[in-house]
């Protein structure tokens, strides 16, 4: 008993030591993710997993709801699918910019990675094509959150 209650103690000293990478955070404390994908199983496996992370997640499937959501959720990053309930929502990303505040966009894309750079390189903060394997998304939020947090702090310095 005595030693998981050390440990609890080291871990709460711990996390008021280190810095949220995020600035905003939802009601428990959790950066905010929106999940834009209109693949039921892809919503299902993207919210779940992230959740696990830590993370506040909210899913929308269509461009619609998306603008919504934005709003509603103010999320810290935008997991947003390409072709998003059969719309490119590349041509929404002015309204997604422009609504959400500073959030960074992180597309994701069922084309190579090639493809990616040159169509999605410059509009969104980052791209990332489709995959298995889920680790190179939380890889790439968790380094969008840490840009985000890298960006605030130099904007916020005396001059």
């Amino acid at each position: 008993m005595e030693y998981t209650a050390g440990c609890t103690e080291a871990a709460e000293e711990m996390r008021a030591a280190v810095p949220a990478a995020c600035p905003r955070e939802g009601a428990a404390g959790n950066k905010k993710v929106l999940i834009a994908e209109d693949y039921k199983m892809l919503q299902l496996l993207y919210s779940e997993e992230l959740a696990e992370e830590g993370y506040d997640v909210a899913v929308c499937g269509d461009c619609a709801t998306l603008l919504k959501m934005i709003e509603m959720h103010r999320p810290d990053i935008i997991l947003l699918d390409i072709m998003l309930g059969g719309h490119n929502a590349l041509d929404m990303l002015q309204d997604i910019y422009a609504r959400s505040r500073g959030a960074l966009v992180l597309l994701n894309s069922a084309y190579s990675p090639a493809y990616s750079r040159s169509a999605f390189g410059v509009a969104g903060a980052d791209y990332l094509v489709k995959s298995a394997d889920i680790q190179p998304m939380k890889d790439k939020i968790r380094s969008l959150c840490a840009q985000q947090a890298g960006r605030l702090r130099v904007k916020s310095l005396p001059v």
